[in-house]
């Protein structure tokens, strides 16, 4: 009996030394060593200024109080499509703009989308708009690739703006009576986050109320945001009077192109010339200038 004590104990012993011997071997532990990732976005690139002005460079906005975003949209990813973290976090939040992570070694993506009404929805898919008939909100965005190799990593990110502007700059004095301008085109319902690729083309339809102070200003322009590049565009732009739902006039400009980070404005009369002809000035190749288009 003593005898199979002994070696029952002999077993034990061998089996936890077996154990003991496996858990300390080099590379064979299951844990995986994790180091500390931080973005701190500080910087927002802007080419135009206001209207009528022109930047001959770029503008870096750095305080946090004035970073031109209401919400930031991050995204981490492995490079095999692993998704370590997604969110958006919106200026109120404490430390907003800083973005911290522990990850493994390994390579990754990350995805900064920047704008004041930012929702995601299924597909990779974001819209910046105001609401489903309204323009774009001005929009930044900034993708990379970073590799972590036993180090922790801090980074300063500076966000590109992708959005482009459209002015409309009505020449003619507001009569009396116009109560709505509006303006129509088609854009992008959404973008595809990883491709920049836009989905859901559907037509942007906002107006302007007309009050009383109005009548009579000339130039009064209405300001817009678009994610529709590469292709011409036709923009519809009419006026009601004394509130009602039918346009009196509207006016079809065509072959409108809009470049992202590049001011295009509209300019014409719209109620003096009963049959107005529009004459299309091709954009300016210099980055700050704007693409004037007259009708």
């Amino acid at each position: 009996m003593r005898y199979f004590t002994l070696v029952f104990t002999a077993c034990l012993l061998l089996l936890l030394a077996c154990k003991k011997g496996q858990k300390n071997a080099p590379g064979t532990s299951t844990g995986v060593k994790k180091y500390p990732v931080e973005f701190n976005v500080g910087g927002f690139s802007q080419t135009y200024g206001g209207i009528g002005t022109q930047k001959t460079n770029s503008l870096k906005t750095n305080s946090v109080d004035s970073i031109p975003v209401g919400k930031i949209f991050f995204r981490l990813a492995a490079s095999d499509g692993t998704l370590y973290d997604t969110r958006i976090v919106s200026k109120t939040a404490s430390g907003f703009g800083t973005f911290r992570d522990s990850v493994p070694p390994g390579t990754y993506n990350v995805i900064f989308f920047g704008g004041d009404g930012l929702v995601t929805t299924g597909g990779n898919l974001i819209y910046n708009r105001k609401d489903t008939l309204q323009w774009w909100n001005d929009t930044f965005y900034k993708s990379f690739n970073f590799t972590v190799n036993g180090a922790q990593l801090s980074q300063n990110v500076q966000l590109d703006r992708i959005s482009a502007q459209l002015v409309l700059n009505i020449e003619d004095a507001i009569p009396a009576g116009v109560t709505k301008i509006a303006i129509a085109y088609d854009d992008f319902g959404y973008l595809n986050y990883q491709t920049l690729m836009g989905q859901g083309y559907s037509g942007v339809n906002a107006q302007a109320n007309i009050i009383s102070s109005d009548v009579g200003k000339t130039n009064y322009q209405i300001v817009s945001n678009s994610m529709t590049f590469g292709s011409n565009i036709t923009v519809r732009i009419g006026y009601s009077i004394n509130n009602s739902n039918l346009s009196t006039k509207v006016i079809a400009v065509g072959n409108v192109t809009l470049t992202p980070n590049k001011r295009t404005i509209l300019s014409g009369k719209l109620f003096s010339d009963q049959y107005p002809t529009f004459t299309v000035i091709q954009a300016d190749t210099t980055w700050n200038a704007p693409s004037n288009q007259h009708f």
